[in-house]
């Protein structure tokens, strides 16, 4: 199962679940290891160079090949692929695979991240480096763990993109995963282009901003004690007395009920916590509703979509429901 993944290159940290072991280019972690190291061992360190792009006319005298202006092709420096899907102009900015490296070890450098991977898709197309940040302290004993991941286009593919996320890319199903709710910033193929390590360095912050805020919330809602039947009425409106309760409604309300006091689920029925702790679960493994049969759609719908949205907004009810004083 190839994932789009460009076989001739790319290497990992510990194997995906997926992978094929046989063949994948898996390298152990060792202390002081950089991006730049793990590239190595993936053929990562590829060039790409614009060609023009050529035409060959043909004529009763026969047949010459001359030039387009302003208009070329990418190529790898290693193997003379052409990566780009179309031709770019003079002034198209190339990113170069080197560049996205050295600035990216400056975070691995520092002691923020270490290397995770590195790959191509669409057979050149694009390439992906990713860096694993160090685990943050969650909630209640948990571990946050989160990716930094940098995704380039050639060519008229796009730009390129960066996102700070849980979802570890390995392929191209989980770099969509990962970027289904927007990039965190992007990079015009600009006559100069690099990446903008301060705008980066901003989005790691208000990231681990943001887990310190939920960890906080967390905790209070762990020590708020509450009735679990009528918190989950709230939650679902059921409180507001014009509310019509359909078969669905009391089915999602039952379930819910019931996860908040399962303790295979965690729960033990009587915060906050554990009623938030139902919506997750609820999103995880209910399987009713539009594009909620497998496991896949369920995850893609708590990343953008119906599942987020019903997730967020129950995490700000509960944070409201929170008692002064806790």
């Amino acid at each position: 199962m190839s994932h789009c993944i460009d076989m001739s290159r790319g290497a990992f940290v510990d194997a995906p679940a997926w992978w094929d072991h046989d063949s994948a280019k898996v390298v152990e972690h060792f202390p002081g290891m950089t991006l730049r190291d793990l590239a190595e061992k993936g053929n990562m360190l590829h060039r790409i160079n614009k060609v023009p792009a050529e035409v060959t006319i043909w004529t009763p005298e026969g047949s010459r090949t001359v030039e387009v202006p302003n208009q070329h092709h990418l190529v790898r420096s290693d193997d003379q692929r052409v990566v780009s899907p179309s031709t770019v102009t003079d002034r198209y900015g190339v990113m170069e695979p080197e560049l996205i490296v050295n600035q990216l070890d400056v975070y691995v450098n520092a002691g923020f991240a270490r290397p995770d991977a590195c790959f191509s898709l669409y057979e050149g197309q694009s390439d992906v480096f990713t860096l694993r940040m160090l685990d943050a302290a969650g909630p209640l004993g948990e571990n946050w763990r989160l990716y930094f991941v940098v995704q380039d286009f050639h060519g008229g593919m796009g730009a390129c993109r960066g996102k700070v996320t849980g979802i570890r890319v390995v392929c191209n199903n989980t770099a969509t995963a990962a970027f289904g709710a927007g990039a965190d910033w992007r990079v015009r193929h600009g006559s100069q282009a690099s990446l903008d390590l301060v705008l980066a360095m901003q989005e790691w912050e208000e990231a681990t901003a943001a887990i310190e805020r939920f960890n906080a919330a967390a905790e209070r809602m762990a020590r708020s004690k509450v009735q679990i039947p009528a918190t989950v009425d709230i939650l679902l409106g059921l409180n507001e007395k014009e509310k019509k309760v359909t078969p669905q409604l009391q089915a999602k309300r039952d379930d819910l009920i019931a996860r908040a006091d399962d303790p295979d689920n965690g729960t033990v029925g009587e915060s906050l916590w554990d009623v938030y702790n139902a919506v997750t679960s609820f999103n995880t493994h209910n399987d009713s509703g539009k594009g909620a049969k497998t496991a896949m759609g369920r995850f893609v719908g708590s990343l953008n979509g119906s599942r987020y949205n019903f997730e967020r907004k129950a995490f700000e009810t509960l944070v409201a429901l929170i008692p002064d004083g806790i």
